[in-house]
């Protein structure tokens, strides 16, 4: 290819049936049930081929001061602030 695999993609996996349930859960409303379906379609498909084993970096924990909510861990992402914009302060605590 053009660009030597130089993407997320790296092993140059291409099956047309996975890229259109990724793009499917893409667009779809976060959380809901279509769109776990659609992911786990997705990951279903990946794990059928096996055309590359997947490492993570899973972040196993995370300390937060009692007031602050909406922190989430996902061993799908990177950082532990993956869903900053969903923290939230509550004075009450």
């Amino acid at each position: 290819t053009a660009n030597l695999w130089a993407t997320t993609n790296n092993p140059g996996y291409a099956v047309p049936e996975y890229d259109e349930a990724c793009r499917a859960a893409m667009n779809s409303m976060y959380g809901t049930p279509e769109q776990i379906a659609l992911h786990a379609e997705a990951q279903r498909i990946f794990s059928r081929d096996l055309p590359a084993i997947p490492l993570y970096f899973v972040p196993e924990f995370v300390a937060i001061r009692p007031e602050v909510k909406g922190v989430q861990l996902d061993p799908t992402q990177y950082l532990e602030l993956w869903n900053i914009e969903a923290f939230d302060i509550d004075p009450t605590q």
